[in-house]
């Protein structure tokens, strides 16, 4: 069977779509796992601290602690008791900027 051309892999009206039914997505969307009390937190800087972190998390209500994954400074888990507190300080700090060049990623940890 031939391989198929890039007009056929592509959706006939040119739209970004890449997945279609239900759980359709498009190019550039992420896909949002459930809300969750604990965030995964990506883009440290190298030789941030998890008390640098735990200070930027620490003003919302219902944080617990933080949990720097091991081998990798860039990585950390920030808990919170619930998961209602948790999208709170998601919303507001997702991409700020613990230095001029590193935005933070937060997402809610899977269970």
């Amino acid at each position: 069977m031939p391989a198929p051309t890039t007009a056929e892999k592509r959706p006939a009206d040119d739209s970004e779509e890449f997945e279609e039914g239900p759980n359709k997505r498009f190019q550039g969307e992420e896909e949002e796992n459930e809300p969750h009390r604990v965030l995964y937190v990506e883009n440290l800087p190298l030789g941030v601290t998890d008390e640098v972190v735990a200070y930027l998390f620490q003003q919302y209500s219902g944080f617990k602690e933080v949990r720097m994954v091991p081998g990798r400074p860039d990585l950390a888990f920030v808990e919170f008791e619930l998961a209602q507190q948790a999208a709170i300080a998601k919303e507001i700090l997702n991409g700020f900027k613990v230095t001029t060049e590193y935005p933070m990623k937060i997402t809610f940890a899977k269970k």
